[in-house]
């Protein structure tokens, strides 16, 4: 008595006397140890059970299905006690905290939940993963998690946190401008609408010092490197460059002949650029005031101004919707991105890369390569357009405050909204880091300042080697089935077909499904390749089943087979493209199978030459979307999928199973 599938999930009970398991026929066992028993089948999930876990304390096991769900088993009766749902797509892996309160999910959704395991109510989502996610884990000493994912990448998040906190601040009227401090992270100065300035100190939670900057609002507000010195422009023609500590002296008045929009810092301090509403910018020495050079010329008034890190590239983004990047030492403009339809809102500079963020008044904020020109993704989450943009100190992490009232943070490695905060009943209208990253401060029209904890479900780290396949509780296949992929994908088929007869004999496997081999991206523009015509079909399978089974340009997808491929990372995130993976398939005899498939976008499906199926319907790929009956020839079959990609994810769920089984063999 025992599984009749393969074994995925398998963990020790914390008294070493019992084993749970979960199998890909749906069914959790528990096992006792010392009298070599079978104690529990637990049944209930509807997919195959990818990981189990035991609660700290051994009353409670936990088990993450395919089929979206995390059942919570009493071990004693076999009885379920609760079932997690919130997951859109397969959940891979499940974990205790510590102290066994609360329960964190991973799923092929690429998003990671944390739950209360008292009343299965959902804490938070945490998203920053590209793929599908493989496996997660508690730091046994801390309110860590690390996660990993198919994308290559392992993260850390800290999932504790702490609340907002909304500033007691005496009113000035509606926040226009905030600027944390880059030396002392609990300084933050505060520019109201009323021209005021305040310093606002975050450890004895009280505002230090304030002075009158302008008669009118502050329009913009910038510190130096060192945090020594504070330039404040108002509304009106005033600009101020403030030293916080001489508090009796008002701090060096720089007279200009319009009004400013914005400022910004060269990186070493010895130079202020100042873009004032009649369409110049002005760079000036902020010890004196004495003004340096003037940059004509533009057609609209430049509204966001930011410096390159390398301290002679000045980034202007103007109302017009041009972004153009001026040369201080040759006085000239050497580039510019594309017209972006819209003003421009604000811009932000990553620290260390040749990237930049923009906001215009559309709703969506673009990313660009700042040497190129490249257009590489847009963040689209505001339902109203952010005001301001700013970047974490690391670049790991941008953040957005919307006019519709949500402080939205993003991670920069993958583009997803990871976190979003505020209440969504005030425009936000400025928003600015700590130091060292941990808070974020956003203002709002409604003249109050929320202070954030921006570690709260966020990510800490992010480990720099590729582990895609750190997988914990993945059970490996035997060895002699490695020993026959290993021939397979060198070549040998005569050889693997012999080695895989005697496997499917010795396990009672009807057939086994390997890793798929990406054999190309052509062009899609209305859901399904230009260029897949017969022709090129059959130049695709009579490669397959000449001598070398696949050709040396064909890759090789490692895991493919486990059920999940993510083809984005393959087509370098194109859109309007198709892709095809080829799966070779060996069944010991002539016999019926069925095919369970679900894409992101439009799919075809070839079973030895054969159009066993096709859909261009768009949307989200869902495990078991589709049941396509086949039929599989004794030996070799070769199973084709093209999946296309107009907008966003591209990719695809496939496992071949039995006509009248959940099985998935290997």
């Amino acid at each position: 008595m025992g599984h009749s599938a393969p074994v995925a999930g398998l963990e020790w009970h914390p008294d070493g006397m019992r084993l749970a398991s979960g199998d890909r026929d749906a069914i959790v066992m528990i096992w006792d140890l010392p009298n070599r028993s079978l104690v529990q089948s637990l049944r209930g999930h509807r997919n195959w059970v990818h990981c189990v876990a035991w609660s700290p304390d051994g009353n409670r096991l936990a088990s993450a299905s395919n089929d979206q769900e995390v059942r919570i088993w009493n071990p004693t009766d076999g009885t379920t006690s609760r079932v997690l749902n919130g997951h859109t797509q397969g959940v891979t892996a499940v974990a205790w905290s510590p102290n066994g309160e609360q329960l964190v999910t991973a799923s092929d959704d690429r998003s990671i939940k944390l739950w209360s395991a008292a009343n299965g109510r959902e804490l938070a989502t945490f998203n920053g993963h590209s793929s599908g996610l493989t496996a997660v884990a508690w730091n046994p000493d801390s309110d860590e998690l690390a996660s990993s994912s198919f994308d290559g990448s392992v993260k850390l998040w800290n999932v504790a946190s702490t609340p907002d906190v909304s500033l007691p601040l005496p009113s000035h009227g509606p926040i226009e401008s905030l600027a944390w401090n880059p030396v002392h992270s609990q300084c933050l100065a505060i520019g109201t609408a009323d021209g005021t300035v305040q310093l606002w100190d975050q450890e004895q939670s009280r505002v230090q010092t304030e002075f009158q900057a302008s008669p009118r609002s502050v329009r913009s507000m910038a510190w130096n490197a060192t945090g020594t010195l504070l330039a404040v422009a108002g509304a009106d023609t005033s600009l101020t460059i403030w030293d916080p500590l001489q508090t009796a002296a008002p701090g060096l008045k720089v007279p200009l002949q319009a009004a400013t929009f914005a400022l910004s810092w060269s990186p070493d301090d010895s130079v202020l650029a100042i873009a004032t509403d009649d369409s110049t910018v002005s760079l000036i020495t902020p010890l004196t005031g004495a003004s340096q050079q003037i940059l004509s010329g533009l057609l609209e008034p430049v509204v966001s101004l930011k410096w390159h890190p390398d301290g002679r590239t000045l980034v202007a983004g103007s109302r017009d919707g041009s972004v153009k990047f001026w040369d201080k030492n040759k006085a000239r403009v050497e580039r510019q991105l594309p017209d972006q339809r819209s003003a421009v809102v604000s811009l932000a500079h990553h620290p260390h890369q040749e990237v930049l963020a923009l906001a215009s008044a559309r709703q969506d904020v673009t990313i660009w390569n700042s040497s190129t020109g490249e257009f590489l993704q847009s963040l689209r989450g505001h339902a109203i357009h952010p005001d301001e943009i700013a970047w974490s100190p690391d670049g790991s992490r941008l953040a957005s405050a919307g006019r519709d009232g949500r402080l939205k943070v993003w991670d920069a490695d993958s583009g997803r909204e990871v976190l979003t905060l505020g209440r969504g009943n005030e425009s936000l209208t400025t928003v600015a880091w700590n130091r060292n990253g941990t808070l974020l401060a956003a203002g709002s029209e409604g003249q109050t300042v929320q202070i954030y904890d921006a570690r709260a479900g966020y990510i800490q780290a992010d480990v720099p080697w590729n582990y895609s396949r750190f997988h914990a509780h993945r059970a490996e296949p035997p060895g002699d089935i490695i020993h026959t992929k290993k021939h397979t994908s060198a070549g040998h088929r005569n050889l693997a077909a012999i080695n895989y007869r005697d496997v499917l004999k010795e396990t009672s496997r009807p057939f086994m499904i390997l890793d798929g081999f990406f054999t190309g991206v052509r062009p899609s523009s209305k859901g399904l390749s230009e260029q897949a015509d017969s022709a090129w079909i059959t130049t695709v399978f009579e490669a397959a089943e000449s001598d070398a089974v696949v050709r040396p340009d064909w890759p090789r997808m490692e895991d493919s087979h486990q059920g999940v491929v993510d083809l984005g990372k393959w087509c370098d995130r194109r859109e309007h493209v198709a892709a095809t993976v080829l799966f070779p398939i060996f069944s010991a005899e002539r016999q019926p199978a069925r095919i369970w498939f679900g894409s992101d976008d439009g799919a075809r499906i070839w079973l030895n030459r054969k159009l066993v199926w096709e859909s261009t319907a768009s949307g989200t790929a869902v495990p078991d979307q589709t049941s396509i009956p086949a039929t599989l020839k004794s030996g070799w079959n070769w199973l084709l999928v093209e999946v296309t990609n107009q907008t966003g994810d591209h990719g695809f769920y496939l496992r071949l199973a039995e006509p009248t089984s959940l099985e998935v063999p290997w």
